[in-house]
């Protein structure tokens, strides 16, 4: 099961009150807009390739990306509990973020991202090959 499936399956994520505008988020991403800044939230501390998560109501449905110039590759998340005030706190969410951290790190070292940009495709495809988490 890929981590937007386990997202999707969270407890409460598919009732959660921004579940709707999350989908219309990712729609509009993919058919629209591309990714644009306003869709993600991400660190004033992070690098040129920010992993982050997506922007909208209330904060508490987390779903967390790796997002760099046009191209996002969702991960996983979940909701926040009101009593946490940072991801870390939280175990089940920390693990989603440290996994993306993973997925970006690894992706960097492998594939230039000069051959992301101008062949993704090909690029994914060859380079198709992370020792599993």
């Amino acid at each position: 099961m890929d981590e937007y499936s386990i997202f999707r399956e969270f407890p409460g994520v598919r009732t959660h009150p921004d579940f709707t505008r999350l989908l219309r988020m990712i729609d509009n991403i993919l058919k629209k807009h591309g990714a644009r800044v306003q869709y993600f939230r991400t660190k004033k501390y992070e690098n040129e390739k920010p992993v982050c998560r997506f922007e909208f109501g209330s904060s508490t449905l987390r779903l967390y990306c790796w997002w760099w110039e046009d191209t996002v590759i969702i991960g996983c998340g979940g909701i926040k509990p009101p009593a946490v005030r940072k991801t870390h706190q939280e175990p089940w969410l920390f693990d989603a973020f440290t996994r993306i951290c993973y997925v970006r790190d690894r992706i960097s070292k492998e594939i230039p991202v000069r051959e992301l940009n101008t062949n993704s495709e090909q690029a994914l495809y060859t380079y198709n090959r992370f020792d599993p988490l």
